[in-house]
């Protein structure tokens, strides 16, 4: 791969333990990846066995032990025709939230209109969020009591059951609290769960002009909403 300032292909090396999101951010990036894991150890050590198209070579996993050893072959290797860089992570640089989302009939709902209920997971917390539609002019979040949530049937939901799960990537997140608002005029806005990565929010659900006569819920992951997850979840909006 080409980088300015360097008069050679530059090829990358991706160390460090594993689950440290090495091959996730290299893909994200648009680049070639090959990782050792898919080697024998027998083969770790034989550069025959390493693709020259590559951009980033990922060092770790089950071979971890062995990092310095091909390393030192790497750089013996192929320094005479590439740049390389190496690149080091030591932590996970963002975690993943997982959410549900279904529809409930005035039959299923706690309330008389209905609504849609959104289930959200994130590596140390679980949580139900019910969007209810109220009157029809009304509408707003809750959060789910902890022991009104079945935990096995939670589970089912996420990992092996019919409905779509959306996963989002955060580096942070924020759970129930409330903010004013400089929009169209000032409001309170009430947010049960806020995650953001790198400074941008990129999932959030809560509801909007708590302060005013007709508050409402909603649902934003990306640059999407309700909507979109409804469509992709193949529900039906009426």
């Amino acid at each position: 791969m080409k980088e300015k300032g360097f008069d050679r292909p530059v090829k990358y090396i991706f160390i460090g333990q594993p689950n440290t999101t090495k091959t996730s951010l290299a893909r994200r990036a648009g680049l070639k990846v090959f990782e050792t894991d898919g080697l024998t150890e027998e083969e770790i050590l034989d550069i025959k066995f390493y693709p020259r198209d590559t951009d980033v070579i990922i060092v770790g996993g089950k071979w971890i032990k062995h990092q310095l050893e091909i390393i030192t072959m790497l750089s013996k290797e192929l320094k005479e025709n590439y740049q390389l860089i190496q690149v080091r992570f030591t932590a996970p640089a963002y975690d993943t939230l997982k959410f549900i989302v279904e529809r409930k009939s005035k039959d299923e709902a706690r309330y008389d209109e209905g609504g849609y209920t959104v289930s959200i997971a994130t590596p140390d917390r679980v949580l139900e969020v019910f969007l209810n539609n109220d009157d029809g002019y009304r509408s707003h979040a809750d959060v789910i009591p902890d022991e009104e949530v079945d935990g096995f049937k939670f589970w089912l939901k996420m990992e092996g059951g019919k409905q779509k799960v959306f996963e989002v990537e955060y580096d942070q997140i924020l759970f129930g609290f409330s903010e004013s608002t400089q929009e169209d005029y000032s409001q309170e806005r009430g947010i049960i769960v806020r995650a953001k990565l790198l400074g941008k929010v990129v999932f959030e659900v809560g509801t909007d002009n708590t302060d005013d006569y007709y508050p409402s819920y909603y649902l934003k992951w990306g640059e999407k909403g309700l909507e979109g997850a409804l469509k992709e979840s193949n529900i039906d909006e009426n």
